[in-house]
């Protein structure tokens, strides 16, 4: 791409803050089944995942809750719990409340309890003049236990999957709850959300009768989704990306083993849509099949409808259309809510097992996360450090982002710590047995049970904490009760919560232990090893260090884990279990999550779905200074739609492409401080911002990306960025053929279209419309070809396409594209009409309309009217790409001017002259008009490589070429082609046959 001559002003990002949701309930929010918290299966997690970037998602479950307070009762209650806690303190803009269930049980259940419970929560996460949005559930998830064949919430009523008959006495309990939910609703100005209905008939997905397993979870986010957030949901539609009309064995079945012709839909926004009330139909006053149910696709997500007629909506199963298309001829188009023409895909004579869409757009990353840099921090910037040219070989070398998120505190700086080399004094207790003073300054638990506890833990907020063990294992020490185990977390402050179990040769994060994430297998029997665990209250991330060094992974490794242990205890996995290791001494320090000063001291960046931010360091800056990046990169000669930049950092940066500013976020206007402190929770969510403007500075060789970060004036130890930077090319838009469907998957970039098929959207959009003659989208008697060509609107009905003479010209709009022709066509009636009576070639110039042509054409004669009529002229390449395989083109034969693959008379170079497929045989092309003395053919036109000539006969024995044939001309009703109407003025009346040759012309 070469350098533009004017540059868009650089675009000064705002810092949105991500809105808050706080998911309340009980075990079904929470997750109940023990690895779901930790490998994010609950609903909280699938429904962060529905929302999109500008979310940010907390599970806020706790097992066993309830709205009411009830005598004796307390530990259920939530507003005593410490999720409540978290909850208010996190003050979030949305909360939805799932509690009820445990309501209903009848050892306590008492519905204006039950219903003050709720007031009294809904006051408190409204104080302080606080306006969340809050959603009730006022449905609430279905319980299949219960006596078997009767009917409850739904009960026990499916033979196929049979569960417990205690339902706890629940179910009679539960109508009166739900309304004074439906009552609470209007009283308190709340949301309600039903999360039943969608779920009552799904057994399969009840676990063990009353908590989801994963796919119901799932289904329970989409529910929860549309219901709360109803206008994104329908904010973005989504497109027809494939489809297949003669499906092969490359396409999928259906549950039955059937396979049927299948539409995809494909969602492209980083948020879920919902598809209820878009339709889809085979044109115009066709039966229409309408999505209806909260049917959703993810982010990303590309879905298949088979096209079978058997019409069956449901979202949790196979999607069958109320309609059948089959290949000769058919178009399946998506309407909008209002019924509006959104999207279409159509085809004739279809024939091959490929399917037919769009193109999957390419995305080039020019910089990604582990791009090298060189990088300086300092308080005085050097002249010119953003240009391409600087010499920085003095700064330092290293890959992807740079900086520190958590700040340094040695071991030595907490403020509990136990030395061995005495009996445990103040916060620290030793349990179980086996306790024993090395005399060297060291004790050593050799016992059953073994382990510390620190009683007097965190109370009363969620708050940030670092402990370290210094300790030494004794033989082999592996599973579920093995090894020095820590046990840590922010409980009854609606914080985090995990287990390191530290083995003879691993370690391990997380529990259960075998949903854990091996973090290391290095030998820990050797020596001493040093284990830093630390907890980052704002964005709930563990952080975990060895000898210094991090090992926690960015995938499962730093994952909120709702085990609920207690507070802090260090030792035997539980009071039965053995352990065999020596400690040196234990610390922890509950003013903040720390980094050791140790070696890759400061990589601890990024969120908890990508990799760390940087395997290099600055440290924390020093006040004054900032850290600037220098990443070098190669450019790329790809068309560009668009260019993305993303940028991990606290608190602020600038950024400069080839010396030219792009982009910038709480930067100051000067100096080196950020103007304002990040919050510590948003960092680690990248911020993509589009640049697209600026990609005209890319430059084939010798690129700089540079960045500027800048730490706020408080210096709070989090300081750090890095930078990403995407090229996206435009091929979503092309129309294009898959040897290979990829139903559901990525399309990849395809061949050639063939002219049986087409994609199209209104031009309004932008995309590509199909060039075919026979999709009349709107019913004016207009092809959507010529509409495209003309400039008009394919999906409105047009006034009449008539051109009127002017001083001996006619003047008109006509697309700028070498394969679509127009023939210019003339009548005195507008009845009959004739090819268009001519003087020299038209003119063409600028009509100040993008992408279209001013065309003046001197005509022959007086009094009459013009009208125009599109014709395909594919370039021979483009041709012969659409009928024959590449191996077909390579060997030669087939694509020769003469041959005739189809058998039908038709040598190639007519075919290709007239557009028409040379692998189906067709007897239609040239034909006569019944009752008449005219025979009818496609109008090859100039410069295809043909001519042809009328011949005439009164016995099929003698032919002579017709002097001054007469012609009419028409564009034919089905097939939208423009074909002439041929006869000889010199044919005998009595009887006569008419036929055209057709020869290669000269010189082609």
């Amino acid at each position: 791409m070469a350098a533009g001559t004017a540059i868009a002003a650089p675009i000064n990002s705002p810092d949105p803050a991500p809105k808050k949701v706080a998911c309340v309930g009980g075990s079904v929010t929470w997750g109940y089944w023990l690895e779901y918290p930790i490998k994010r299966k609950t609903y909280p997690d699938q429904l962060a995942t529905l929302l999109g970037p500008g979310y940010q998602v907390r599970n806020y479950g706790y097992g066993g809750a309830t709205a009411g307070r009830y005598p004796g009762q307390d530990d259920r209650a939530y507003i005593l719990s410490g999720e409540q806690v978290g909850t208010v303190k996190w003050q979030p803009d949305i909360i939805i409340g799932g509690l009820g269930v445990n309501d209903c049980i009848p050892t306590w259940n008492d519905r204006d309890k039950f219903e003050q419970g709720y007031r009294d929560l809904v006051g408190t996460w409204r104080a302080g003049g606080r306006n969340p949005s809050i959603f009730l559930w006022n449905r609430l998830t279905p319980d299949y236990r219960g006596p078997i064949g009767e009917p409850a919430y739904p009960g026990n009523i499916f033979p196929s999957a049979v569960f417990t008959t205690n339902n706890d006495g629940m179910a009679p309990n539960r109508p009166g709850i739900q309304a004074k939910v439906d009552l609470l609703g209007p009283a308190l100005g709340v949301g309600l959300i039903d999360s039943y209905s969608q779920l009552s008939a799904v057994p399969q997905w009840a676990g063990e009768g009353l908590h989801l397993v994963e796919p119901g979870l799932k289904r329970l986010a989409e529910l929860n989704y549309c219901q709360a957030w109803p206008e994104q949901a329908t904010s973005v539609l989504p497109r027809l990306t494939e489809a297949a009309p003669n499906p092969g064995a490359s396409s999928p079945s259906d549950e039955n083993g059937y396979k049927y012709p299948w539409v995809e839909l494909y969602n492209p926004a980083a948020f879920a849509i919902s598809l209820d009330d878009l339709a889809l139909d085979s044109g115009p006053g066709s039966t229409r099949f309408t999505f209806t149910n909260s049917t959703v696709l993810w982010p990303g997500e590309r879905r298949i409808v088979f096209l079978s007629g058997l019409n069956r909506n449901s979202p949790i199963k196979n999607l069958h259309a109320n309609f059948t298309v089959d290949n000769s001829e058919a178009e399946v188009r998506l309407i909008s809510r209002t019924g509006e023409l959104v999207d279409s895909i159509g085809w004739r004579n279809w024939t091959p097992n490929g399917s037919l869409g769009r193109a999957d757009s390419l995305t080039n990353t020019l910089v990604g996360p582990n791009a090298p840099h060189q990088r300086l921090v300092t308080a005085t910037p050097p002249q010119g450090w953003q240009q391409p040219g600087f010499d920085d070989a003095a700064w330092t070398t290293g890959t992807g982002g740079a900086g520190a998120e958590l700040p340094v505190r040695t071991e030595a700086q907490f403020a509990k710590r136990w030395s061995a080399d005495q009996s445990p004094t103040g916060v620290w207790t030793l349990i179980g047995s086996g306790w024993s003073a090395q005399g060297d300054g060291t004790y050593a638990a050799a016992g059953t049970g073994a382990g510390q506890t620190v009683p007097s833990w965190i109370t009363g907020t969620d708050t940030s904490w670092t402990a370290e063990n210094k300790v030494k294992l004794n033989g082999i020490q592996t599973g579920p009760t093995g090894g020095y185990v820590i046990r840590c977390g922010t409980r009854h402050v609606g914080g985090a919560y995990t287990t390191l179990y530290i083995q003879s040769n691993q370690v391990v994060f997380g529990s259960p232990y075998d949903q854990g994430t091996v973090l290391s297998t290095a030998d820990n029997t050797d020596d001493f090893h040093t284990f830093r665990i630390a907890y980052h209250a704002p964005t709930r991330n563990f952080f975990v260090w060895r000898d210094g060094v991090e090992i926690s992974q960015r995938t499962d490794g730093r994952t909120r884990d709702s085990s609920r242990f207690l507070w802090l205890a260090m030792g035997a996995s539980g009071s039965g279990s053995p352990i065999d290791a020596v400690i040196d001494y234990s610390s922890y320090d509950t003013t903040g999550a720390y980094s050791p000063a140790g070696v890759n001291a400061y990589v601890q960046t990024g969120n908890a779905d990508t990799q760390p931010l940087t395997t290099d360091s600055t440290g924390p800056l020093s006040p004054g200074t900032s850290c600037l990046l220098r990443i070098p990169f190669i450019g790329s000669s790809q068309e560009v739609a668009a260019m993305k930049l993303k940028m991990e950092f606290d608190d602020g940066f600038r950024a400069w492409i080839n010396g030219t500013e792009i982009a910038s976020c709480n930067a100051p206007a000067s100096g080196t401080t950020a103007p304002e402190s990040r919050d510590n929770s948003w960092g680690v969510d990248p911020l993509t911002l589009d640049v697209s403007a600026f990609s005209s500075l890319i430059q084939p060789t010798g690129n700089v990306l540079a960045v500027q970060i800048f730490n706020a004036a408080d210096n709070d130890g989090r300081c750090f960025g890095r930078a990403g930077l995407d090229l996206i090319s435009p091929y979503g838009e092309i129309a294009r053929y898959f040897s290979t469907p990829s139903a559901g998957g990525a399309s990849g970039a395809g061949s050639p279209l063939p002219a049986q098929g087409w994609v199209y959207q209104q031009p309004s959009s932008g995309a590509a419309v199909p060039l075919v003659l026979d999709l009349d989208s709107d019913g004016d008697g207009r092809s959507n070809l010529l509409e495209y060509s003309q400039g008009t609107n394919a999906s409105q009905v047009d006034s009449a396409p008539i051109i009127t003479e002017n001083q001996g010209r006619v003047n008109f709009l006509w697309r700028d594209n070498a394969e679509v022709g127009y023939r210019l066509m003339e009548s005195s009636d507008q009845q009959t009409w004739h090819p268009a009576m001519v003087s020299g070639a038209p003119q063409t110039g600028s009509s100040g309309v993008p992408g279209m042509l001013l065309v003046s054409q001197a005509v022959i004669g007086s009094g009459k009217i013009y009208r125009l009529a599109a014709v395909e002229q594919p370039s021979w390449s483009t041709w012969t790409q659409r009928y024959f395989t590449a191996a077909e083109i390579a060997a030669g034969t087939l694509i020769q001017d003469n041959a005739d693959p189809d058998g039908d008379g038709l040598p190639n170079f007519v075919e290709y002259a007239i557009a028409s497929n040379p692998r189906i045989a067709s007897n239609t092309l040239i034909h006569d008009i019944p009752k008449s003395r005219f025979i009818v053919f496609p109008d090859p036109g100039q410069g295809r490589g043909v001519t042809w000539n009328l011949k005439s006969s009164p016995d099929l024995n003698s032919w002579a070429p017709s002097e001054t044939p007469e012609l009419n001309c028409q564009v034919d009703p089905i097939s939208g082609r423009y074909e002439l109407e041929a006869t000889d003025p010199a044919l005998p009346s009595a009887q006569g046959f008419l036929r055209v040759d057709f020869q290669p012309a000269a010189g082609q």
